[in-house]
């Protein structure tokens, strides 16, 4: 059984996706314990740190690619902060 992903959880992940912290795996696992998650905003964050740690090798090469991606990561962390009440 899938433990309920927290807010909280979503947003560690992000920052340390950010900070290049965490690993594809990690994002995975939290990504596929969301299948009874309430909160939209929770999953599309989530998919956006699975999406930006798969993409590192495009980011690489691309710096305006990559600012774009980090532009998109800080967003969904700043919504989840505001869901939180943070």
């Amino acid at each position: 059984m899938a433990t309920e992903v927290t807010i909280q959880d979503a947003i560690g992940v992000l920052r340390r996706s950010l900070a290049g912290e965490v690993t594809i795996e990690e994002a995975n696992t939290l990504f596929s314990s969301l299948s009874n998650h309430s909160e939209q905003s929770v999953q599309d964050a989530l998919h956006a740190a699975v999406h930006f740690l798969t993409d590192a090798d495009v980011r690489q090469s691309d710096p305006e690619y990559d600012r774009l991606q980090r532009v998109r990561l800080a967003e969904k962390l700043d919504a989840l902060h505001r869901l939180a009440g943070a």
